[in-house]
């Protein structure tokens, strides 16, 4: 026999952890199959309490888990605030607070409960204001760091890239493009220059500084490419897997133009992508520093904005207070006239 079938009446002498299983309670006789729907018969739902003890409490924990399930439900929960719903939005979590404000003993428990979730969210609010101020100042300090540290040096970057444009494609200084494509038109090695085929001068080169490397001398040289000098130094370095070492060479010139090879076909090529990496090197600059200056002020502007709801959330702070001393001043009600069983605070008929 399915005596869910003939329910009449379902009776809750406990609090449950969570709203659901308060919900598959009453689920257990409000269901498709009762008969009392075809007999036109009313059920009840009976919800029992005891005066001043910890069932306050447990239904007080139902009523905040309730709001916040239905809030993620909805799809109302964001990052930075919580909003509490609308009282006639939910039946259920509004059982739970008048559960928990009958069994407090206390007239003004429900409006209290409401007013503190409003102040904690509130709360909440400020302290991620208060986060989002603290990252705002950092976001301020990292542009001016940045500003004061490369702004000297843009002019000194566009006048090295005027410079390589100048020997490298025979452009003007200022000039956004080339002038003429990448050209190598003279190397010079140990004091003689080659207008064409220094491929083999400068390998020699080269190989003086990993021989010096391998006797653990010291290997540096200079030597001029299209009129530029370049510092070559040779350095050993260890492979990420294994026990073997290989040498490199390393060139560079000025701040813009470096590279690591091991030949010179290797330099040659190296430092035709170098070139071409230089040039554009000033405005992409540029762009960073107009990007930290554009960060700098919108930071800064956020940096001098209240908290807007600073008024809003005085006034809810004096109200709770006033709520909990009329709670603590209020005249102890009179002993539950059930005694230890339990007083049935709450009784539905669907």
């Amino acid at each position: 026999m399915n005596v869910q079938e003939r329910l009449a009446a379902i009776h809750h002498l406990d609090a449950p952890n969570r709203p659901t299983d308060f919900e598959q309670r009453n689920g257990r006789i409000i269901r498709q199959g009762n008969r009392h729907a075809e007999w036109n018969v009313p059920i009840e739902v009976v919800t029992y309490g005891v005066d001043r003890t910890l069932d306050a409490t447990a239904y007080g924990r139902l009523a905040i888990k309730q709001k916040f399930i239905n809030q993620v439900l909805k799809g109302n929960v964001s990052d930075d605030q919580m909003a509490d719903l609308n009282a006639d939005d939910d039946f259920a979590s509004m059982s739970f607070d008048q559960m928990m404000a009958t069994l407090s003993g206390s007239q003004y428990a429900l409006l209290y409960t409401a007013r503190q979730l409003e102040l904690s969210r509130l709360v909440q609010q400020k302290k991620n204001w208060h986060r989002g101020l603290v990252e705002a100042q950092a976001q301020v300090e990292r542009a001016r760091q940045f500003l004061s540290r490369n702004e000297p040096a843009l002019p000194q970057l566009q006048a090295e890239a005027d410079e390589l444009r100048e020997r490298f494609t025979g452009g003007r200084p200022g000039e956004s493009t080339p002038g003429n494509p990448y050209a190598v038109t003279s190397i010079t090695v140990d004091g003689t220059t080659y207008p064409e085929k220094w491929g083999e001068a400068v390998q020699y080169l080269i190989e003086q500084l990993k021989g010096r490397v391998k006797r653990y001398e010291q290997a540096t040289k200079t030597m001029q490419i299209n009129g530029l000098t370049f510092t070559l130094s040779g350095e050993r370095v260890q492979e990420v897997f294994g026990e073997l070492s290989q040498i490199v060479i390393n060139y560079a010139s000025g701040r813009l133009l470096a590279g690591t090879v091991s030949s010179s076909n290797g330099l040659f090529l190296s430092l035709k992508a170098a070139v071409a990496r230089a040039l554009e090197e000033p405005a992409f600059l540029q762009q960073q520093l107009n990007r930290a200056r554009l960060t700098e002020q919108e930071f800064n502007r956020k940096l001098s904005q209240p908290f807007r709801q600073e008024a809003e959330l005085q006034r809810l702070d004096a109200e709770v207070a006033d709520l909990k001393r009329l709670m603590e001043t209020e005249t102890t009600p009179t002993e539950n006239t059930l005694g230890q069983i339990g007083t049935p605070i709450l009784a539905e008929v669907a």
